[in-house]
């Protein structure tokens, strides 16, 4: 597994279609493309879109499930300065893609 505790700076051309947990903003979990900073530790899985820029500042943890698929709209990014933990596996991968 890999932790990353240094800034990461992601960006892709890509969406999602989300579920996960732990609200951004302390908007519901389910149902909304994901944009804005973390405010608590956080896990994706299922499908997830990002709709802008997503940021996890620090002290806060975000957590991707395997086989979890995050699609990135055209404003889609994902600033790291606190802990990414995603770790796939050779039957269920993490794909980054682009939202069509």
């Amino acid at each position: 597994m890999r932790t990353f505790n240094r800034a990461l700076f992601l960006t892709i051309s890509i969406p999602l279609s989300l579920v996960f947990l732990s609200p951004i903003f302390g908007q519901p979990a389910y149902g909304n493309d994901i944009s804005g900073e973390l405010i608590e530790d956080t896990t994706w899985f299922g499908i997830c879109v990002l709709e802008g820029n997503v940021i996890v500042p620090e002290g806060i943890v975000l957590n991707i499930e395997p086989g979890t698929v995050i699609r990135m709209k055209q404003a889609g990014s994902l600033i790291v300065f606190g802990r990414l933990l995603a770790v796939g596996t050779k039957n269920a991968p993490i794909h980054f893609t682009r939202y069509d």
